[in-house]
């Protein structure tokens, strides 16, 4: 049972742990050399096999893990006690039982000639090779089939850049799919019949074979995103900072706050709060706390239904205020966010095209957009310095603390 090792050399003993990183010609004596387990006979019959994911020599050799380990113990007995034949005869593709007599092609009912050739062909026919794990392939594939195109095409449509092709949600999903570091070492090593490996692996293999395929979709993908986000965030700050020089500038609220002022130091007279300059914004939300002794009314239904018999125009200030609800629909704090996540995703890719590994292909399709992308989210950092601006002279206009007010 010991074929191929008597008389053969004992395997190189493994080096001991190290810390310092081989020199690149050494890599390939790491991978060329045959660890105890490796030392296995070639069984006589075909035998089934197990689709796992294999951990190559240099991840091993010289390193402390359980795989090293075993290899040690095992240098002068690689051999393992197994009896060989009988795994084989285990494990080995059993031929289909030949037909019987009695159910012959010629006797049988329900079976022609041709359905026996067609089924030895049938199960002549290789089956399809699977390097991914079952969930891993059917998730490929689940995503693949929201292209309805070929492979091929895809991959044409990564390498020439053309996000609007692809859209910002199938990129997303593009680089969630993108195999993980023991998948790609499985799938550049592996040498057998490319054309019987399973659509998961076949459009796998060919995704990594386009270089910087990873950046390439990260490109694209901000190329994508960043107009919808422009064309989110320079509003929302102009909604912010027109609202803010609205709520300074607006004669008819200051006149109906005035109203609620004067109507709330009538009900405080004689109180610590009564005779009040001024209040808090925040202390506006309660005046609709104060019910009346009428069903359904509250102090602020009151001062309006005064306004309405006395200046109908005071109501209509809302009118003059048309971007109030547009500018409270985010906070600074998530525009600042938002922008300060563009920017260091263009600073990152700009600064991974500029490597002189990159494809001057990627360069081509990207630094012009890059360029005027930095050009944009500079605008929009100016224009969070001009909302700021406003937020202080809000802060003073409202009697607010400039260190702790906010523009919401």
């Amino acid at each position: 049972p010991m074929l191929g090792w008597e008389g053969a050399p004992p395997p190189p003993l493994l080096n001991p742990p190290v810390t310092t990183i081989a020199p690149p010609e050494s890599l390939d004596k790491v991978q060329n050399i045959v660890l105890p387990q490796q030392e296995t006979p070639t069984p006589r019959a075909k035998m089934k096999t197990i689709n796992w994911n294999k951990i190559p020599n240099n991840k091993v050799v010289g390193k402390h893990n359980i795989w090293s380990l075993v290899a040690r113990s095992h240098q002068h007995s690689p051999m393992a006690d197994l009896d060989w034949a009988e795994m084989e005869g285990l494990f080995c593709q059993q031929a289909p039982p030949p037909p019987s007599t009695s159910t012959s092609a010629q006797s049988s009912p329900h079976l022609s000639n041709r359905d026996v050739i067609d089924g030895d062909k049938k199960r002549k026919e290789p089956s399809e090779i699977a390097l991914l794990d079952g969930k891993r392939s059917l998730n490929v594939n689940i995503f693949l089939k929201q292209f309805r195109s070929t492979n091929e095409n895809i991959i044409q449509v990564i390498r020439d850049g053309e996000h609007d092709e692809i859209g910002a949600e199938k990129l997303r999903g593009l680089l969630k799919i993108l195999p993980e570091l023991d998948e790609l070492e499985m799938l550049r090593n592996f040498d057998g019949d490319k054309t019987k490996l399973g659509n998961a692996e076949k459009f796998l293999l060919q995704l990594i074979a386009v270089p910087n395929y990873k950046l390439r979709i990260e490109s694209m993908l901000l190329k994508e995103e960043f107009a919808a986000n422009m064309s989110y965030l320079e509003p929302s700050i102009n909604a912010m900072i027109v609202a803010g020089e609205d709520l300074m500038t607006n004669k008819p609220l200051q006149e109906v706050l005035y109203m609620v002022l004067v109507a709330g130091n009538f009900l405080n007279a004689g109180g610590y709060a009564g005779n009040a300059a001024g209040v808090k914004l925040s202390s506006l939300q309660k005046v609709t706390d104060i019910r009346a002794n009428k069903p359904g009314m509250n102090l602020i239904h009151y001062v309006a239904l005064q306004a309405e018999k006395k200046r109908k125009d005071l109501l209509k200030f809302p009118d003059d205020m048309g971007v109030l609800e547009e500018a409270t629909k985010t906070t600074v704090e998530q525009l600042q966010n938002e922008i300060n996540t563009l920017d260091t995703r263009i600073k990152k890719i700009r600064k991974q095209i500029e490597l002189p590994s990159t494809e001057k292909e990627i360069k081509a399709q990207m630094l012009e957009f890059l360029q005027a992308a930095q050009q944009e989210v500079a605008t929009l950092q100016r224009d969070l310095g001009e909302l700021e601006n406003v937020r202080k002279m809000l802060s003073e206009f409202f009697c607010e603390d400039p260190g702790t007010f906010k523009i919401e």
